[in-house]
């Protein structure tokens, strides 16, 4: 089966693939199929270069998948929403250790559960933050977004001039 994604205005390939499977396995090339479309159209069309880090870093499509699953459970911005962004990014780090974005990103969801009142771990949920956010910059101190978390922890703790540099640094990087 080969498919081509073409942009309608100019005529030009987008994407293109070839599939080859069984009739039997019809289920899953469909699922495949599905799949690549849509991360394909995504590069082209949401957040472009964020994306095409995110999955570099994933290094495993399940684990990019349990990471797009916590954004958009996040983005509910409600108790459960977090609960289930918590669960999908710790999938996600379980499955790729070095998703330094997953961290990230569930470094957050402990911040705002604490934050929020919404965690039974209390205000250990900022530790936990921090814990997670040190083990990105222990491999990538350069990284946008744990420089951003950092500088939401520093402004919970009163620290408002090295949030205000881990916030200049993030937006620099």
């Amino acid at each position: 089966c080969n498919v081509q994604v073409i942009e309608v205005a100019s005529g030009q390939p987008l994407w293109a693939e070839k599939f080859d499977g069984n009739i039997a396995e019809i289920f899953e090339l469909e699922d495949q199929l599905t799949d690549q479309i849509g991360a394909a159209l995504e590069v082209e069309i949401t957040e472009g270069p964020q994306v095409r880090l995110w999955r570099r870093e994933a290094a495993n499509s399940v684990a990019y998948s349990h990471f797009l699953t916590g954004r958009i459970a996040y983005k509910e911005y409600s108790r459960s929403g977090h609960a289930r962004a918590r669960v999908s990014n710790e999938a996600a780090l379980g499955l790729s250790p070095n998703f330094y974005s997953a961290a990230v990103s569930l470094a957050r969801v402990h911040i705002e559960e604490a934050l929020f009142g919404w965690s039974t771990e209390g205000k250990n949920g900022f530790e936990e933050a921090r814990r997670l956010i040190d083990g990105v910059f222990a491999i990538n101190p350069d990284h946008a977004l744990a420089h951003m978390q950092l500088a939401q922890i520093l402004m919970i703790e009163g620290d408002f001039s090295a949030a205000r540099l881990e916030g200049e640094l993030a937006v620099a990087l």
